[in-house]
């Protein structure tokens, strides 16, 4: 492993395919194709969450999705970096749904939790007038 890797292999898991976010920064870094770069990694024997980026999504999109630009050098996005006003703001900019951001987040290799959940579980909490 070279210290000057485009793909930051402190964060992966030996046991875990690498995910596609990692593969969207290192072709960025390079210049090259995301598929090209998984390409690779399979012919090393290494798994990859995806082949290729979601049906619909462009290279650029999914960088602006993962929030690439946010990442300081050598950091990768995580599930943290996406809380549910981010989501709702970009659901709104893409004209979807915010389940729809979450799979595509998903798909990229980011586990972020369906936030309808939690807005369900908030909403529970929140005290009603017949309850005083």
């Amino acid at each position: 492993m070279r210290e000057s890797s485009p793909i930051n292999w402190w964060y992966t898991s030996t046991d875990a395919a690498v995910p596609f976010s990692y593969i969207l920064l290192a072709a960025r870094e390079l210049g090259a194709l995301p598929t090209t770069i998984a390409k690779r990694l399979r012919a090393c024997n290494i798994a990859t969450s995806h082949d290729s980026l979601p049906k619909g999504l462009s290279f650029s999109e999914a960088l602006r999705l993962i929030r690439a630009d946010e990442l300081d050098a050598g950091e990768v996005p995580g599930a943290e970096g996406f809380p549910l006003e981010f989501l709702v703001k970009t659901a709104l900019r893409r004209r979807t749904g915010i389940r729809h951001i979450v799979s595509l987040l998903n798909d990229l290799g980011i586990p972020v939790r369906d936030h309808a959940e939690t807005v369900r579980a908030a909403l529970a909490r929140v005290p009603r007038p017949d309850q005083f």
